[in-house]
């Protein structure tokens, strides 16, 4: 919810700085907007991951928006993917001042090394990973079925699978005795 909220608001920022405004969450409203203010940026973005972040919105009121949401959340892969959508939403924007380009705040982190931006980032760090694709891994399963009823499966992968769709479907069913986990 956190990562859907952000995303959101740095491409409401980006379609502010044309000085439009849309109030909507992630949707295809705001991204035509987005593709007519910077067509760059718009063609750079995942939209299967922005797709992701606006169903994993949903869970901000699961118990009133979400019958029939089915989710995969996998820690890393989705930490990789916010991480490279923000870089890529923060090329748009150009601060002037008495003529003269000064770096964003995003950019100021970058040249300064700002740990708290570079640690783990790979989107910044590409070397990094290897290293990070190792490690132990949250994966998060959820299903809410159409009468609310629900199952969540949370468990620890060996290494991050980066492969496959962020909107690919879990096979949890409250109504199935087996299932088979995604592994992230």
């Amino acid at each position: 919810m956190m990562a859907a909220t952000a995303v959101e608001k740095h491409l409401k920022a980006v379609i502010g700085v044309h000085g439009l405004s849309r109030s909507e969450h992630l949707g295809s409203s705001l991204y035509n907007l987005v593709r007519n203010c910077q067509p760059a940026l718009y063609n750079a973005l995942d939209f299967d991951f922005i797709k992701f972040l606006a169903k994993a919105y949903k869970l901000r009121y699961a118990t009133v928006s979400a019958p029939g949401l089915a989710i995969v959340i996998n820690q890393y892969r989705t930490l990789f993917a916010l991480d490279a959508t923000i870089a890529k939403v923060d090329i748009g924007f150009k601060i002037i001042e008495n003529g003269k380009t000064l770096p964003t705040p995003f950019q100021q982190c970058v040249v300064s090394n700002n740990l708290q931006l570079l640690d783990d980032n790979i989107a910044l760090r590409s070397e990094l990973l290897r290293e990070l694709t190792q490690r132990s891994n949250k994966v998060l399963e959820l299903k809410i079925e159409n009468d609310y009823s629900g199952l969540r499966v949370e468990y620890e992968t060996e290494g991050v699978n980066m492969s496959g769709l962020f909107t690919k479907i879990p096979d949890l069913s409250t109504k199935k005795t087996e299932f088979q986990l995604t592994r992230g």
